[in-house]
């Protein structure tokens, strides 16, 4: 198999896990605190700050679809003390088509970002190391590009087709004007069109989502894990990790 088709395979399956465990498990959300302490390393000296504004940024084709269920979000996210703004791919707004639009929409309005959520199609980045597992070249999905504000990410390889699918592989990830930490968190709630329609998986996440915040869905002490290949020879020790945490 090809280097994208693996990789497009990968993450096929890593989306279709997620969806498994939303649509069978209770969904616990994607924000816990309204407050998140970001870090930066200035001239050696660490600082810190709290920052409670969450950037929602929503792919077009879903959005007119899921309004309510993102007002609601918001509504939500305000009553736990979170500043939520919305933000559809629509005209006015930047392109989006690839990581790096993404990117720098995201650094542009970072002033007090705790975090960023990806609703829909929104571009994943894509890393490369040329020694990987059982030291051969790889390349996988990378959110971290969009985590990392000041870091720099040499761009690998980009492209697109005509079916709007475009693609950039980044790698030689190093400190930039900053440092490779990360200074804000990123979720992403991206159903895939081959399990089923993607409004009706998203009005579904966000409905149970609104339940577990008001308490009216419960959390059950369970767990699925699901584990890439080149990872499977620490299964037993991924296994004792969730053990520890859903005791029985």
């Amino acid at each position: 198999m090809s280097r994208r088709g693996k990789t497009l395979t990968r993450t096929s399956i890593i989306v279709f896990m997620f969806l498994f465990i939303l649509l069978n498990f209770p969904v616990t959300g994607v924000i816990l605190n309204s407050q998140v302490e970001r870090v930066s390393i200035d001239g050696g000296a660490i600082t810190s700050n709290l920052a409670n504004r969450v950037m929602v940024l929503v792919d077009k084709s879903v959005y007119e679809g899921i309004k309510n269920e993102l007002d609601r979000f918001s509504t939500d996210l305000s009553k736990e003390g979170w500043i939520c703004e919305i933000y559809p791919k629509k005209i006015g707004c930047p392109g989006w088509d690839d990581p790096e639009d993404v990117k720098k929409f995201i650094v542009s309005h970072s002033s007090d970002l705790a975090g960023c959520i990806l609703v829909g199609n929104i571009p994943m980045p894509e890393y490369r190391v040329e020694k990987g597992y059982m030291n051969q070249p790889e390349t996988f999905p990378c959110d971290f590009y969009y985590m990392d504000l000041d870091g720099k990410w040499e761009v690998y390889d980009k492209g697109g087709n005509s079916f709007g699918y475009y693609y950039t592989v980044f790698c030689n990830h190093t400190n930039g004007n900053g440092s490779k930490a990360p200074e804000i968190w990123v979720g992403r709630i991206s159903p895939s069109s081959w399990i089923g329609d993607n409004v009706s998986l998203l009005k579904e996440y966000f409905k149970r989502n609104h339940a577990y915040r008001t308490g009216s869905l419960c959390r059950a002490s369970r767990a699925l894990l699901y584990i890439d290949d080149d990872w499977a020879k620490y299964g037993s020790e991924y296994k004792r990790y969730l053990e520890n945490i859903y005791k029985s």
